[in-house]
């Protein structure tokens, strides 16, 4: 009798336990395959932020342009993380390569958005109407949508400038009706027919919806979670992935602003997050990470 009951007391603490793991397997977004880490340094891994790279972004070519802030330049690879060639520019913050193959670059410090072609030249005076009527001031990410035009992240006028893809000045967003009245935004995504999705990292720290014209609708969190959102990126048609400075993972939500999992951890080792700020993901599955200190990209797959 005691043997029974001893066996039906292991039986259920032994299921309570596969539950658990299951749970926890979930909600950490099943284990990483890493398959290539490149480090943009010949030192490797760095203990630190002298060679910080701030954003990464696939151009219509399939390359990965990355921004490399320390480093003045963003450096454009293949999907195997080969180095192809490079493009000069003081202190990239952002980076979007649009449609066309026009590579756009967002510089923190020089309060610049630059445009180059797909050589590498520099569109000249791409944002000068934006910066003489005061439009911009601290560009830190954009965006682009199907017809060129392009969200910036502007860190100095707390909203989101939509500009033509010839550097006009279209519309501001109204930040008028958020809740706390402010918005420090540090990455920005359209979904290009109903929303922008802005990482804001005001003291309210949570992803802002608005509508394509700017007007404000919702905002997601993670319960009570602290966390601190750096970008916002799809990672497939009915997810986003948001990468967390504060916890050195990158969590995802679907399209209701719930968040149903989190993927990585931080950490030195490969498949571990230092300070992770962007991500971006390809039509084949893969994942592509930069780390702010870290200086490299993982590139890595979920296993099913």
């Amino acid at each position: 009798m005691i043997r029974n009951i001893l066996t039906i007391v292991f039986v259920f603490f032994f299921s309570l336990c596969i539950l658990f793991s299951k749970t926890v397997l979930a909600q950490e977004g099943g284990p990483m395959e890493v398959v290539k880490v490149k480090y943009l340094n010949a030192d490797g891994l760095v203990a630190g932020r002298t060679d910080s790279v701030y954003d990464l972004n696939l151009g219509p070519d399939g390359n990965v342009y990355v921004a490399e802030y320390r480093r003045n330049k963003v450096t454009v690879m293949d999907r195997g993380l080969n180095v192809l060639r490079s493009i000069d520019v003081t202190m990239p913050h952002g980076v979007v390569v649009d449609k066309k193959g026009f590579v756009y670059v967002a510089t923190y410090d020089h309060g610049r958005v630059y445009k180059f072609d797909g050589e590498g030249k520099e569109v000249p005076d791409w944002d000068k109407s934006l910066k003489e009527q005061g439009h911009t001031k601290i560009p830190v990410a954009m965006d682009v949508d199907k017809d060129g035009n392009v969200y910036i992240a502007d860190w100095g006028t707390k909203t989101i400038i939509l500009a033509s893809s010839d550097g006009q000045f279209l519309s501001a967003f109204d930040t008028s009706k958020i809740p706390g009245g402010e918005l420090s935004p540090h990455g920005v995504l359209t979904d290009q027919t109903k929303y922008v999705y802005v990482a804001d990292r005001s003291p309210a720290k949570c992803v802002r919806v608005f509508s394509l014209a700017g007007d404000y609708v919702t905002q997601w969190n993670i319960g009570d979670q602290v966390w601190e959102p750096l970008a916002v990126r799809f990672i497939n048609k009915t997810q986003l992935g948001v990468p967390d400075y504060k916890s050195g993972s990158i969590h995802v939500f679907n399209l209701d602003g719930q968040a149903v999992s989190t993927i990585g951890t931080a950490g030195r080792k490969e498949g571990e997050f230092l300070y992770p700020m962007n991500l971006i993901a390809d039509a084949e599955g893969f994942f592509y990470v930069v780390e702010q200190d870290g200086n490299r990209v993982q590139k890595f797959r979920l296993k099913k």
